[in-house]
């Protein structure tokens, strides 16, 4: 009887085995235990990519300046790998061609239809102005990157991050000029539309800082081809500037005039905003504009900042040119990384996107900060075009910090 047993004993042990093994497994089963599987063996769920939604002028006389905010935009994205918080980004750019219906109807479809998560642009003033009351009434985020009209104070769900021309209304800049320069009387002269108007209203505040007179002041249509008639009414004997709001064609043409006539020499040219759209225009223009001053948002190529330096050789190695207008695209980048990184990017909870939309974010030049009325609070900069590599460039003068519109929105009779 024992003997057959034992013979019997290897098979029950391997019974007594795989019982074990099947209750181990079962008591696995019942207490939600086992091995977590592997990233080999279950592969993560793409991420949604982020849309964002950009209204530019691509065709037309401002295509020019587009193509260049455009192409250091999308640089920038490609830098960062095109995604922020491991969300891919994706751009949809959409052309207002400068008019209002069209701008409005293209913003209709990248929210309604295209379902972007943030809109970027205009850069157009009146067109910005126009399409606010839609935009400002959705949850969309938005963000004006360059409308500089001071009728325009961003809504509740938006927030501009370029300066205006009551952002350069700085007493200390005319300190400035008229101390370096040795400026104590001044022409002004500007173009008779809105914009204009309120460019030279700021000059005259910044003029007042260091006690410059204005002995002269004229207007000129925005379709002046001559300027001959009205040089030939300056005081150019007793004024050391000529300044107010002059840029793009009309600006290109008066300097050009005023150079061919030999007042150049003595007469030095002051102009704040986009004078000859700054560096990017420049680049191509003679030395005529040797000497002229303007002040802008934009730096000048050689600011003293280290990470500026570092931005503009790789702007130039890349693009051949000094930033100037590109500056626009690095600063719509920065905004997005640090606002969407700060919400882990769950850009889908709007009014959280909104809010991060407006807390402080560094460029190479210094912190920008939004303020109460939506607008950014940025540094400014004093130039002076000088010939860099034989041809005309802005260099740095002075940088002046906290510039801002008043806030709250002033009331106007």
């Amino acid at each position: 009887m024992m003997t057959g047993f034992f013979r019997k004993l290897p098979f029950l042990l391997l019974v007594l085995v795989a019982g074990m093994l099947v209750l181990a497994a079962c008591g696995s089963d019942d207490d939600g235990g086992g091995a977590a599987p592997t990233a080999t063996q279950v592969q993560e769920e793409p991420k949604e990519p982020i849309k964002v939604g950009v209204i530019g002028v691509l065709t037309g006389p401002f295509a020019g300046t587009m193509g260049v905010y455009k192409a250091a935009m999308e640089w920038e994205l490609d830098k960062i790998g095109r995604t922020i918080a491991g969300r891919p980004i994706e751009t949809i750019w959409v052309d207002s061609e400068g008019k209002l219906d069209v701008a409005l109807s293209k913003a209709k479809r990248l929210i309604e239809l295209d379902k972007v998560d943030i809109i970027i642009g205009p850069v157009h003033s009146g067109v910005a102005v126009g399409i606010e009351d839609y935009i400002g009434t959705t949850a969309i985020p938005w963000m004006a990157p360059e409308a500089g009209a001071v009728s325009f104070y961003p809504p509740a769900n938006a927030i501009r991050t370029s300066a205006t021309s009551h952002h350069f209304a700085m007493p200390r800049i005319g300190e400035v000029i008229a101390e370096k320069f040795g400026v104590k009387k001044a022409i002004i002269i500007g173009l008779d539309y809105a914009a204009g108007h309120d460019i030279v209203d700021a000059t005259k505040t910044i003029l007042q800082g260091g006690n410059i007179e204005v002995i002269q002041e004229m207007f000129v249509p925005l379709s002046v081809t001559d300027f001959g008639p009205y040089i030939s009414q300056m005081d150019t004997d007793d004024a050391q500037l000529l300044t107010g709001a002059m840029f793009g064609g009309p600006g290109i043409r008066m300097v050009n005039q005023l150079h061919e006539f030999g007042l150049t020499d003595n007469l030095r040219m002051a102009f704040g905003h986009a004078f000859v759209l700054d560096d990017f225009g420049l680049a191509d223009l003679g030395d005529a504009y040797a000497g002229t001053l303007n002040w802008f948002d934009l730096p000048p190529i050689n600011h003293p900042s280290p990470a500026f330096q570092q931005y503009a050789a790789e702007y130039k190695e890349k693009f051949d040119v000094w930033p100037g207008y590109g500056w626009r695209g690095l600063t719509v980048v920065n905004r997005l990384v640090s606002a969407i990184e700060s919400i882990d990017g769950n850009v889908e909870d709007s009014a959280a996107f909104i809010a991060a939309m407006k807390t402080p974010f560094e460029m190479p030049t210094g912190t920008y900060t939004i303020d109460a009325c939506n607008d950014a609070v940025m540094p400014v900069y004093l130039k002076e075009v000088k010939l860099v590599d034989g041809k005309p460039a802005t260099t740095h003068v002075e940088q002046f910090d906290g510039a801002r519109l008043p806030c709250p929105k002033p009331v106007r009779g």
